[in-house]
């Protein structure tokens, strides 16, 4: 598949550094996208389509830090995993299950984010708007990691999750909404 997904990008720095998003994430894309669909096959269906939508939106992933392109590649296999599973459930009557993973990448966030302004008054407790934001479904989740974890824009967070410009500014506002009525934290 690699070669594929190298005949798809045009010069040879830009497939060096595919390659070692390749080479680095693949089985960590795998395993999250098993966790949601518990199929094998799916589950590579999954990862080939994050990593088309990722060669899609290249420039984005190349200005991001390695961390930031991490959780950036988590967002996106989830989203290609959930929707397959969603098609699928259509024709199959499929057990509802848990679609977490094992990653820590969410904790990194709200670690940086206590170290922006360490003169800042009123400290919030990160855990409790993390755990608020576990709690969310995951339609206001990613789209609130995309925006200010990753600092998507509407229009990239659309492309990335395949939802038009408005249903992300829709989300968002709800994400918020949800997010002051849990915590009373302003973002």
């Amino acid at each position: 598949m690699l070669l594929y997904f190298l005949s798809l990008i045009e010069s040879d720095e830009d497939k060096a550094f595919f390659t070692s998003l390749y080479l680095n994430y693949q089985n960590m894309m795998f395993g999250i996208a098993q966790n949601i669909l518990h199929d094998s096959g799916l589950s590579e269906d999954a990862v080939n389509t994050a990593f088309l939508n990722i060669i899609n939106h290249f420039e984005f992933a190349r200005t991001r830090d390695e961390e930031k392109i991490k959780g950036y590649i988590i967002v996106v296999v989830q989203n290609a995993a959930k929707q397959i599973h969603n098609k699928q459930k259509k024709y199959l009557f499929i057990k509802k299950t848990d679609c977490e993973y094992d990653c820590n990448y969410e904790s990194n966030f709200f670690a940086k984010a206590s170290k922006i302004d360490d003169n800042f008054d009123d400290k919030i407790d990160y855990t409790f708007v993390l755990d608020a934001i576990k709690e969310m479904p995951s339609i206001y989740s990613e789209v609130l990691l995309l925006r200010f974890y990753h600092g998507c824009n509407s229009k990239e967070i659309g492309k990335t999750l395949g939802i038009s410009e408005a249903t992300v500014r829709k989300r968002i506002e709800r994400a918020r909404m949800i997010l002051k009525e849990k915590t009373s934290v302003k973002l």
